[in-house]
């Protein structure tokens, strides 16, 4: 597996993935322009082969990070996927300055919780409603010296 920059070409695999993952949750092509376009250091693919299985995306304001969302293709759960395209997130984040990182998830979501908790990140509050009527998310975050 490799772990590279997405490009504009990547899209309509990615877009596969977020349909496959999220289903009438996902996200919307020009959402992905937009962050290809404003952090592109920070949006990530995984491959295997030729086939991208995987992505991440980031966001830095000022020295404020944020993931904002990672997916692997739902034939691809249990590889390490996640945690690879999560571990090269951060160290992009902690070499661009950021004083910490932030991300929000489902508290149902336990798969994503459980990566979030392996690699730091502790809950800081739950927002009600945030996905959705009776859809709860948690807000999560990761202190510079946990890196």
């Amino acid at each position: 597996m490799t772990i590279v920059r997405a490009a504009a070409k990547d899209l309509p695999r990615i877009l596969a993935i977020e349909r496959a993952c999220f289903g009438r949750d996902a996200w919307a092509e020009d959402i992905f322009r937009i962050y290809l376009s404003a952090w592109p250091e920070l949006f990530l693919i995984a491959k295997s082969g030729t086939r991208t299985v995987g992505y991440s995306l980031a966001a830095l304001r000022g020295s404020q990070a944020a993931i904002e969302s990672i997916a692997v293709d739902p034939l691809q759960l249990r590889k390490g996927i996640g945690s690879a395209l999560l571990r090269r997130t951060l160290a992009i984040l902690k070499r661009s300055g950021a004083s910490s990182v932030g991300l929000m998830v489902e508290i149902r979501n336990e798969a994503a919780i459980a990566l979030y908790k392996r690699h730091g990140f502790r809950r800081t509050k739950t927002v009600r409603n945030y996905y959705g009527r009776a859809r709860h998310g948690w807000r999560m975050s990761l202190e510079p010296q946990s890196w």
